[in-house]
């Protein structure tokens, strides 16, 4: 398994407008699954002080090649690109990262 995991911060006055963007992702993932084509989970996660949160985004690929290709259609797809802009007029742009995580070992509780 590789996850892609991205953690950034919303702007105070944008929290409201993140939260409404963030449905519209998932309609796109279930309208239009094509366009997350290799895609085999996503999960997103908050944790707050306040009204100040940090958010953590998880992108679930079978290997490194499926995300590859997913992040190459994702950057040339026009409505991807359309929400990502969005998005990223929401979020303080210095706080956001991407970290590529491999899987080394897996249990589970039966």
């Amino acid at each position: 398994m590789v996850f892609m995991v991205q953690t950034y911060v919303v702007k105070p006055e944008k929290q409201a407008e993140l939260e409404a963007l963030m449905p519209k992702l998932l309609q796109l993932m279930k309208d239009k699954p094509e366009k997350f084509k290799g895609l085999k989970s996503y999960k997103a996660f908050t944790h707050k002080i306040g009204s100040i949160g940090t958010y953590h985004e998880l992108f679930e690929f079978t290997d490194m090649g499926v995300a590859e290709k997913f992040l190459d259609f994702s950057y040339k797809d026009k409505e991807i690109l359309k929400f990502w802009e969005e998005f990223m007029g929401q979020i303080v742009p210095e706080t956001f990262t991407v970290h590529i995580w491999t899987q080394l070992y897996d249990y589970s509780a039966k």
